[in-house]
C-alpha cells in the first residue's frame, strides 16, 4: 500500500511555486513547475509589513510616523495612509501629543502576515472563483478540478500567512 501525499513549495529567492506529488517508498512522482508566482504582494502590503516589523522590533514604545517612514524608507504620505488602515484593523494604535506617535496595538506575536496583508488589501483569494463561486465564468465551482486545486493551495497559503508572526 503506497501513501502519498502533496507538498506546496514557494521559493523565495526565485519567487517560483512547485506543486510535488510525493509517495512515501519512492519519493517524487511529479513535480509542477507553476513558474513566476501570479499572485503578487502590492507595494502597499510591502511596506505594511516592513512598519509592523519595525514596530515590533523597536525599544520605544512609541514612534512618529515621520520617523517610521524616514527609517523605513517609504514615502510620509503612503505610511501615514498604511497606518490609518493598521488602525482601523486594531493592528497599530495611534498617540496624540507631545510623546505620541504609533505603536502596535497587541504583542508582536499576536499578529500574523495575514493580519497585516488583509488589513491592507482585503481578502485573500488566488482566483476570483474562491471568493465567491458565483464568479466561476462556466457555473461550475462545486465539480471543477481547478478550483478544487487552487482551494487546497488557498487554505495552504492561508495558514502559511497565518504562520508567519513578527
Amino acid at each position: 500500500m503506497s501513501i502519498f501525499f502533496t507538498l506546496l513549495v514557494f521559493d523565495i529567492i526565485t519567487y517560483r511555486l512547485y506543486y510535488f506529488i510525493i509517495n512515501k517508498d519512492q519519493g517524487a512522482l511529479e513535480c509542477i513547475d507553476w513558474g513566476s508566482f501570479v499572485m503578487k504582494i502590492t507595494q502597499e502590503s510591502d511596506y505594511a509589513l516592513r512598519i509592523v516589523y519595525y514596530l515590533a522590533n523597536q525599544e520605544e514604545s512609541r514612534v512618529g510616523a515621520s520617523i517610521i517612514a524616514k527609517d523605513q524608507d517609504v514615502p510620509l504620505r503612503f505610511a501615514l495612509k498604511i497606518l490609518r488602515k493598521l488602525n482601523a484593523a486594531s493592528i497599530t494604535k495611534a498617540y496624540r501629543g507631545v510623546s505620541g506617535g504609533y505603536a502596535l496595538a497587541k504583542d508582536s506575536k499576536d499578529i500574523s502576515y495575514k493580519d497585516v496583508i488583509e488589513a491592507i488589501e482585503g481578502d485573500i483569494f488566488l482566483n476570483r472563483c474562491l471568493a465567491n463561486k458565483t464568479n466561476c465564468t462556466r457555473g461550475a465551482a462545486d465539480k471543477c478540478d481547478i478550483h478544487k486545486k487552487l482551494l487546497h493551495i488557498q487554505k495552504f497559503l492561508d495558514e502559511e500567512l497565518d504562520k508567519a508572526r513578527f
